[in-house]
Parts: structure tokens; C-alpha cells; sequence
């Protein structure tokens, strides 16, 4: 099963990505039509050089959109990646905090939470007091009279209702946010808070009743509240939140977050196994470094793979430029019997080049903005434009574009007009 999820997850990833190229391919085309009807409009107030060097874009044999279409979808690759990694950099950085929790403490007795509160707030390193959580463990049994087992609800297993973790708070825990609804002002033992997330799933409303069952209690819940939970604090473990009367008395076990000093996180475990051995420290800080590194990794692969196409662009650029050599060699004879000079040839040349590599910079950095955008909205961390970023990419391909075109034609320019015309 997990084989053929594979295989259907690399279907659509390879038909996604054929789509793009088709898609910057006709955008590459209707661009460089759009740019010969500018052309066409604007000839005569037009300089030869520029002129001419627009009109090389449409020369016949000239493979101008597919050369656009390789460089812009390299370019798109690897400003995408530049972006999205500095966005999700950028993130951390504004939402890191020396108060925010980087150890985590599962499985905690109610027997021994002052003991372990005692003997944190003793150690060097640990920064603020130990944020906790109580969970208890519960059945749904049913949502709005409906019984879980009639509930047709799409990706999410029923067997998800036979155990769920709900936990209880009296005021809105840190880092939690109510985007719908209002949290209590006092304990009525029926108020239920959903999480935003949880709620779209299950198409719950505000005013919906809910029935769960923990350690053979019943308990009626009404939804007043929709939350959303940032996922740096300890109430982010729970998607349902009681009032503390609801689940009085139930077997409850606690979790536990607080912040530790990095180089204070190994004598912390040391001491706490030794202490309480049943209770199991979870270091972030050490997952964190060992998801930047995976992220890192999988950075220089697909920045690798984009660089393939972007060279790819450039010798599409070399072998379409071979291509069309025998024109070019006439066309500098010509040019050069028509007593142009040398250096209005290559600027004629240098303005073919430059267009090209500039259209399919922006072209590149367009589609690269916009799939950010999507891909961080997914993310929930906001988009913002990268200017300089962008318009490094967008001179950045220009300049490969120039310097591919000119490694293929700067032969061209010393052609005698006496030797070519001999030859016709």
C-alpha cells in the first residue's frame, strides 16, 4: 500500500511539474509575441542596434521560447527554494523567544509534578517555570446526536474517535488564540473548546454538542469556542479543552515544557532520569538541528537539479545560436558592407542576448513568487516579496544568458565581408 501511495504521489508530482514547463512555455511564448507587437509599433522610433537585436529574437530556426522557457524554469526552481527557505528562517527568528519551551517532559504522575517542579526550578539553565498540561484520555461517542460510527467524514479514520486526548483551562493557555466564539467566563462544566483545525473536519459549529466518555463518565459538551494554537507551547498537544469541572476527578496525566540553556540540557536529563526514571525528556533543541540539516540537504539537491536546468537553458541558448550561424555570418557581412562598425554588431548581439536573459528572469521570478506564495500560505508563515532576491535572480539570468550567447557567436564579429561574399 504504502509502494503504490508512492507511485500515485509521483504520478501527480510528474504530471505537476510537466504542466508548469507547459505552462512557462506558452508564457514564454505569448511574451516574446507580445514583444514583437511592441515592436512593431515602435520600429521607427526605435535606434538600429536596439532594433535590430529585438527583430534577432524572431530570426527563422531561432529557438527563443524554449530557450525563455529552460532558463525561466531554472530560475524559478532556485529563487524558489532561496525563498522559501529564508521565509521559514525568518519565521523562526521572529517567533523565537528565551521563554519559549525547547524541552518536553511526557508521562508525568500527578504524584510527581511538585517534586518535578521543585527540582527544575533548582537546576542551572532552566529559564521560567515549567508550563503543564493535563491530559486526560477520552472516547467520542458522539457529535450533534449523530452516533461517530454513522459520521461520514472524508481522510479521518473512525478509529481516531476511540481515543482522543482532551485536557481542561480554566483561561485561554498561552499560546492559543480564539478566533471564533468566546472562552468561558466561568467553570459550567459543559463549555468545550475545538480546535479551528479539528472543527473544519468534523463541520462543527458554534453551539455544537459533543458526547465523550472517560473511564465510564459521560460527558456533555457544548462548542463555544474555536482556537488555534501556535505550536510552541504545551496547549498545542490537545485539540479539545474542557472547563476544569467537566473532567474532575479522572485519571489525568500531565506533560510538562520549559526552557533550558542548550549546554544545560544534558546534566537536566542526567538528573531527572536518575530522579524519575518513568519520565521521558524529549530535547528539541537536538531535533531542531537534525531537521536543519535534513532541510539543508534537501536544499543542495534541488538547487543541484535546478542548476541542471538552468544549464540546460544555456545550451538550448548555444545550440540554438549554432544553429542559426550561417545567418548570423551573413548578416554580419552585411552589416559590415552596410559600413556598420564592429562594436554596433555586438551591441546588436548584446541586446538579443540581454532581452532574452532578462524575459525569462522575470518570467522565472513571477512563477517563483507565486508558488512561494502558495506553499507558505500552506505553512501558515506569511509571504513577503524578496526584492532584492528577486532582481538578483532576474540580472543573475540575464548575465548567464549574455555570457552563453557570446561564448557561441563572439567568433562571428571577425568574419571578413570579402570572404563570405567570395564563398556565395
Amino acid at each position: 500500500a504504502a509502494l503504490t501511495d508512492s507511485m500515485v504521489v509521483g504520478r501527480w508530482f510528474a504530471a505537476a511539474l510537466c504542466g508548469l514547463l507547459l505552462v512557462i512555455f506558452v508564457v514564454a511564448a505569448l511574451t516574446l509575441r507580445l514583444l514583437r507587437a511592441f515592436l512593431n509599433r515602435t520600429r521607427l522610433h526605435l535606434k538600429s542596434f536596439l532594433r535590430h537585436g529585438l527583430a534577432n529574437l524572431y530570426r527563422p530556426g531561432n529557438q527563443s521560447a524554449a530557450v525563455l522557457a529552460a532558463l525561466g524554469l531554472g530560475a524559478m526552481l532556485i529563487l524558489t527554494v532561496f525563498l522559501m527557505q529564508h521565509a521559514v528562517v525568518r519565521r523562526m527568528q521572529e517567533t523565537a523567544s528565551p521563554k519559549i519551551p525547547n524541552v518536553f517532559l511526557v508521562d508525568i504522575g500527578s504524584h510527581e509534578l511538585a517534586g518535578l517542579k521543585s527540582l527544575l526550578s533548582q537546576q542551572a539553565g532552566v529559564r521560567g517555570e515549567m508550563e503543564t498540561l493535563p491530559v486526560v484520555s477520552a472516547r467520542i461517542l458522539s457529535m450533534d446526536g449523530t452516533p461517530v460510527d454513522q459520521l461520514t467524514l472524508k481522510n479521518y479514520p473512525k478509529r481516531m474517535f476511540r481515543s482522543v486526548a482532551v485536557s481542561w483551562s480554566l483561561s485561554t493557555p498561552a499560546g492559543t488564540e480564539v478566533v471564533d466564539g468566546r472562552w468561558w467566563n466561568e467553570d459550567d462544566g459543559q463549555s468545550i473548546a475545538v480546535s479551528q483545525r479539528l472543527a473544519q473536519r468534523f463541520h462543527l459549529r458554534l453551539g455544537s454538542r459533543l458526547t465523550f466518555l472517560s473511564n465510564g463518565r459521560t460527558i456533555q459538551a457544548v462548542v463555544t469556542a474555536f482556537t488555534k494554537a501556535d505550536g510552541q507551547h504545551i496547549y498545542g498537544r490537545t485539540e479539545f479543552l474542557f472547563t476544569p469541572k467537566a473532567l474532575a476527578g479522572l485519571p489525568v496525566v500531565w506533560y510538562g515544557a520549559v526552557h533550558v540553556e542548550p549546554s544545560a540540557v544534558a546534566e537536566l536529563q542526567r538528573k531527572l532520569f536518575d530522579s524519575y526514571p518513568t519520565v521521558t525528556v524529549i530535547n528539541i533543541v537536538d531535533v531542531l538541528q537534525t531537521i536543519q540539516g535534513v532541510v539543508g540537504q534537501i536544499t543542495v539537491v534541488v538547487r543541484f537539479l535546478a542548476g541542471f536546468s538552468i544549464l540546460s537553458g544555456a545550451v538550448i541558448l548555444a545550440s540554438s545560436i549554432a544553429s542559426t550561424r550561417f545567418r548570423r555570418i551573413r548578416e554580419v557581412v552585411v552589416l559590415k558592407t552596410l559600413g556598420a562598425r564592429r562594436n554596433n554588431i555586438a551591441a546588436v548581439f548584446s541586446v538579443e542576448f540581454i532581452v532574452l536573459g532578462l524575459l525569462a528572469g522575470m518570467v522565472g521570478a513571477v512563477f517563483a513568487n507565486l508558488l512561494t506564495r502558495i506553499l507558505l500560505g500552506k505553512l501558515d508563515v506569511v509571504f513577503r516579496i524578496e526584492w532584492p532576491a528577486t532582481l538578483f535572480a532576474i540580472a543573475g539570468t540575464a548575465l548567464l544568458a549574455t555570457a552563453t550567447g557570446w561564448l557561441a557567436s563572439y567568433r562571428m564579429l571577425g568574419q571578413k565581408p570579402l570572404q563570405v561574399l567570395r564563398e556565395e
